[in-house]
């Protein structure tokens, strides 16, 4: 029996902004799913702060996509 390719395809699991604790940067985080996916399946990801490299956790089948959507606010102080 083959498996049809498509079960592997990633889509997106969950959606959501993040606030850097450490720097205050705003971003937004993807997480990726599979459309078979079972929790049993994921798997702790980590990803980190595009600005500072802080470390943060999701769960997911692979390293969500991570986009800045602002620095933090006194960034003209550092």
């Amino acid at each position: 029996m083959q498996v049809s390719p498509t079960s592997t395809i990633a889509y997106e699991k969950g959606r959501y902004k993040e606030t850097c604790g450490p720097c205050g940067a705003v971003f937004e985080v993807v997480v990726i799913g599979g459309p078979l996916a079972k929790s049993s399946q994921e798997q702790i990801e980590e990803y980190n702060c595009p600005v500072c490299g802080e470390t943060y956790r999701c769960r997911g089948s692979a390293p969500p996509r991570v986009t800045l959507l602002s620095q933090r606010a006194d960034d003209s102080d550092s």
